[in-house]
Parts: structure tokens; C-alpha cells; sequence
């Protein structure tokens, strides 16, 4: 189990980097629109890959096997909603940016509108990695993947309620 979450934890730190240097350096990297499409949709592809690995780790866990699913979106809700917001929000970007530089890929937008979504993606996207990683080092725990106390005291709570 160790050796699998290793992997898929190192897979999501990879997939995090790429969004970072996505984030950092596709601006002044883009040499044509064509490029600049391609990281586009690597970045999304790879955001909407990480989403999904993280719900492959939740259903590896034993509190999915024991049907206690909703313990883990109440627990990782944070995350999901991060992961819903940021890439709605990188989406958006995505679109405005190619829309105003189809014409000159050497024109960098700076309308108000445009300056202020990208801002706010930027700011957010500093809180989804946080979350993101968080979230990760929490799936980590063992207590998720084995018959535990910390289980047991889940699964009579869930049981009375």
C-alpha cells in the first residue's frame, strides 16, 4: 500500500509542478497561439487528471470499502470544492487570454476585466495548492486504509445519526 501511495503522491506532485510553471511562465514562453493552446489543455487535462486521482485514492481507502464514503467528502469537501473552483477559474483565464491574443501572439491582454481574473486565478490557485497538498499528506494516513478506532468511532457516529 505504502509503495502505491508513494507513487500516486508523486504523480500529484508532478501534476501540481506543471500547473506552477503553467502558471508562471506560459505568458512570456508562448511563441504561437498553437503553443500556447497545447499547455492550455495539458494544464486543464492535468488538473481534471489530479481530481480524478484523488477520488482513486478515496476509493482505495477502507472507509470506501466500508461504505462510509460520505466520512471522506465531508472530511476532503474542502478540497473538491478548491479543485471545482480553480478549475472553473483556469478555464476562464484560459478562454479570455486566447480570445485577445489570437490576433498578436505577442500581445499581452490588459484589460481591467481580464487583469482582474487573472488576479484572482493566480491569488486562488497559492490556496488551492495548499489545500491540494494538505489533502494529499492527509490521505497518507493509515487510519484511512485499515480497520481503526479512529474507524470504529466514525462508523458508530454514522450508525446513530
Amino acid at each position: 500500500m505504502l509503495a502505491r501511495y508513494q507513487f500516486t503522491f508523486l504523480l500529484l506532485a508532478l501534476l501540481l509542478l506543471f500547473d506552477v510553471f503553467v502558471n508562471s511562465a506560459v505568458d512570456y514562453m508562448a511563441t504561437s497561439n498553437v503553443n500556447l493552446l497545447v499547455l492550455y489543455i495539458l494544464q486543464d487535462l492535468f488538473i481534471l487528471f489530479a481530481f480524478i486521482l484523488i477520488f482513486l485514492q478515496f476509493f482505495s481507502t477502507y472507509f470506501f470499502k466500508a461504505g462510509l464514503a460520505k466520512v471522506l467528502i465531508d472530511r476532503f469537501k474542502l478540497t473538491i470544492i478548491f479543485t471545482v473552483i480553480y478549475f472553473g477559474l483556469t478555464i476562464g483565464l484560459h478562454i479570455w487570454n486566447l480570445t485577445l491574443r489570437w490576433e498578436s501572439i505577442s500581445n499581452i491582454p490588459t484589460t481591467a476585466g481580464y487583469s482582474a481574473l487573472f488576479a484572482i486565478q493566480r491569488g486562488f490557485s497559492v490556496f488551492y495548492y495548499y489545500i491540494y497538498k494538505r489533502s494529499l499528506l492527509r490521505l497518507g494516513d493509515e487510519r484511512f486504509y485499515k480497520d481503526s478506532a479512529f474507524f470504529r468511532r466514525e462508523f458508530e457516529r454514522r450508525r446513530n445519526d
